[in-house]
């Protein structure tokens, strides 16, 4: 295409006119990317401000989580050393006692064996008794009044 000089300065107002409008077009483009471009950049702050939030509660929450474990383990241990102490304390109590029961069993078996042996020699007594009496008393009687046996010899007897 061959300009003329008569159709340039049409050319170029043509040319400058189609500039123009296309940075026109750009500016608008431009203007609507910016603010896109800012709404994208209020959202993200907004969204940054929430997560800070989160972040912020989440911690606050694992502390607590932590300080309430740590109260907990420690309230834990307490309990256990003092638990730990009642059965020590327990074991000696009861060796104690074992004792003691051991000791009673022990006595009690001594005098259950003394008593056994106390009736078993009274009822010898009561046999040699029952055999010597009749040999040296020959006869024997109730007192007037009393159930007192009185051993009446033969001497004695002769008297009345």
């Amino acid at each position: 295409m061959a300009f003329t000089r008569a159709s340039f300065p049409q050319s170029l107002h043509f040319s400058l006119q189609h500039l123009e409008q296309e940075k026109h077009r750009l500016r608008l483009q431009l203007e609507v990317m910016e603010e896109e471009y800012e709404q994208r950049v209020a959202d993200l702050k907004v969204d940054l401000a929430k997560l800070r939030a989160q972040l912020l509660e989440v911690e606050t929450t694992a502390r607590a989580s932590e300080k309430e474990r740590a109260s907990l383990a420690s309230g834990l241990a307490e309990q256990n050393q003092r638990l730990a102490s009642e059965v020590e304390e327990g074991a000696k109590r009861e060796a104690e006692l074992q004792a003691k029961l051991d000791e009673l069993r022990a006595q009690f078996d001594t005098k259950r064996v003394s008593m056994r042996d106390h009736v078993l020699h009274l009822d010898t007594m009561r046999e040699e008794v029952r055999f010597i009496l009749p040999h040296f008393l020959p006869k024997m009687s109730l007192e007037k009044g009393n159930e007192i046996p009185v051993y009446i010899s033969d001497q004695h007897r002769k008297r009345a």
